[in-house]
């Protein structure tokens, strides 16, 4: 069984109740009109999203799957526990782990859980 589901939202409180992970906290640090839009993907035990955020934040989240996460377009670079991921790069990040993730302008990224 498999399901696709496409979120957006001009509200970051409400966009972070859409997506993926449940247990996190996002802090908006540009000014600007937030826009962001996510495509979440299950296919049996497989996860997958990609999503669009339009201003730089800062994001606290706690994964209980390990993953990757990686830049799906050129543009800014994001942040992974103060590691830097360019366009190209793949960033591992561990489960049961908190994990702080930041992004420096509008970016488009997408994660693929592994187990």
């Amino acid at each position: 069984m498999w399901s696709k589901k496409t979120v957006e939202s001009s509200d970051p409180d409400e966009f972070v109740t859409l997506i993926r992970p449940a247990d996190r906290k996002l802090l908006v640090t540009e000014r600007g009109q937030f826009a962001a839009r996510g495509t979440l993907i299950d296919i049996g035990r497989i996860q997958a999203q990609r999503r669009y955020e339009r201003l730089s934040r800062i994001m606290h989240v706690e994964v209980s799957r390990p993953g990757i996460i990686f830049l799906t377009e050129p543009g800014p670079e994001m942040f992974l526990n103060g590691a830097t991921i360019r366009y190209g790069d793949i960033a591992l990040f561990s489960s049961d782990k908190a994990h702080l993730w930041r992004l420096s302008g509008s970016t488009s990224w997408g994660r693929r859980d592994l187990s």
